[in-house]
């Protein structure tokens, strides 16, 4: 059983070891010395083929990217907390963190800070999916409502209204950050609404460019809401910004001519000082939305 050692201020997230993959034997040596002070047992692997015969029984995986690649596919089928590990020279971390399915990621040399923060959040993320899974399987159970993640893999309101509450409520209590995009789909030409096709077209992109322990949901027309957990404003914008990308990816047809799908996106973060509140942060977020619309829409601005 690992237990907290002396001197360290962190209990540990996980009791199962750590798994560190990392091709420099200086920089594994390190990471691992950095895991022990930390509070956890590390077992550590050269390359993805050696981490294969370790995976069984970690808590945890902190991957040096790109020598994990044959990893990270047994790593989201597992459901392990994946930790990407980049040089310090990688462009746009949190984007191909995003893309590899890693629930964190960090920026190397290993930093006993950085690597604390980034077993954190992806022990938050492991856990939210899980509670969503839980919530899922609860709600089918009694109402045969569940996530139809064959078509968009967004959530069924109503799941969203019980998870959503309930994540605030953590949010306060453990201080962690938190945000909200609000997505409204930019008017096409000669038409006053989005038509329920287009929206339809749009959901799975927008599923695409959240995480997976995002919430994402469908509600009025044209118009979705998504909540970031363990997300700062820095991070949400990046979000935001990858929703708007995201979304131009729509083309819809329309009196014969083909056209493109853009999105204004609307975001907000507890203001300082203040507890986060779900009615706040929709009002900042709603207003956000209306800013950048009068822009001219195909924008993220946060409020």
């Amino acid at each position: 059983m690992t237990t907290r050692r002396k001197g360290t201020n962190t209990a540990p997230l996980f009791l199962q070891p750590v798994l560190i993959v990392e091709p420099s034997a200086v920089n594994r040596s390190k990471a691992a010395a950095i895991a022990g002070e930390l509070g956890y047992a590390a077992r550590s692997a050269a390359d993805a083929f050696e981490a294969h015969a370790l995976i069984d029984g970690a808590g945890a995986v902190i991957a040096a990217h790109p020598a994990s690649v044959d990893l990270y596919p047994r790593l989201r089928a597992a459901g392990l907390p994946f930790i990407a590990a980049f040089g310090p020279k990688q462009p746009q971390s949190a984007q191909v963190a995003q893309q590899l399915g890693a629930d964190a990621f960090l920026s190397k040399p290993y930093r006993r800070e950085t690597v604390s923060l980034a077993l954190f959040a992806a022990a938050g993320a492991r856990l939210l999916r899980d509670r969503a899974l839980r919530a899922e399987l609860a709600l089918a159970d009694v109402s045969g409502v569940k996530r139809q993640e064959e078509k968009s893999g967004l959530l069924h309101i109503d799941l969203f209204k019980t998870l959503l509450p309930l994540e605030i409520r953590r949010a306060r209590r453990h201080g962690y950050p938190i945000a909200i995009c609000v997505v409204s789909l930019d008017p096409l030409p000669a038409q006053h609404q989005i038509s329920p096709e287009v929206a339809a077209a749009c959901e799975p992109l927008l599923r695409a460019a959240v995480r997976d322990v995002d919430l994402a949901v469908r509600y009025g027309d044209g118009r979705f809401l998504v909540f970031l957990p363990h997300t700062d404003g820095r991070g949400a914008e990046a979000v935001g910004r990858r929703i708007v990308a995201a979304i131009r990816d729509c083309r819809f047809r329309s009196g014969g001519v083909t056209r493109m799908v853009t999105a204004s996106v609307g975001i907000a973060t507890p203001r300082e000082g203040k507890a986060p509140s779900f009615a706040r942060l929709i009002r900042d977020a709603h207003a956000a939305v209306k800013a950048a619309q009068l822009k001219g829409g195909d924008r993220a601005i946060i409020r």
